[in-house]
C-alpha cells in the first residue's frame, strides 16, 4: 500500500506482491505484507475493486468507515454517461464533508 501511495508501483501490480509473499519465508500475514489493515484486507478479499477506493481514502486521510460509501459512489460515477458526472460527484463529496 505504501509503495503505491508513494508512486513507486501501480495498484495493478498487487498480484506480483502476492506471488512474492508466497515465495518469501515470513511470519507476516498476507494482509500485513501488503500493508492492509484488517478491515481493508477483508473488504479487498470480498471486493477486489475496492483497492483504488481504499488507496484514495488513505491518501486523503478519509476514515475507513466511509470507504464503502465512496466505493458505491465510484461505481455510480463509473457507470455515468455524461462527462461532467464525475465532477458533480466530486463536488458533492466535498460539499457533504465526505472529502476534504
Amino acid at each position: 500500500m505504501e509503495q503505491v501511495l508513494a508512486g513507486d508501483v501501480l495498484d495493478t501490480e498487487i498480484d506480483d506482491f502476492i506471488e512474492q509473499w508466497h515465495r518469501t519465508k515470513t511470519d507476516q500475514s498476507l494482509a500485513e505484507f501488503l500493508g492492509f489493515t484488517d478491515e481493508e484486507y477483508a473488504l479487498w478479499v470480498e471486493q477486489p475493486e475496492s483497492l483504488r477506493s481504499t488507496l484514495f481514502c488513505r491518501k486523503h486521510e478519509i476514515k475507513f468507515s466511509k470507504a464503502s460509501e465512496l466505493l458505491e459512489a465510484h461505481r455510480v460515477a463509473a457507470r455515468s454517461q455524461r462527462k461532467g458526472d464525475a465532477y458533480e460527484l466530486l463536488n458533492w463529496l466535498k460539499k457533504t464533508g465526505r472529502l476534504d
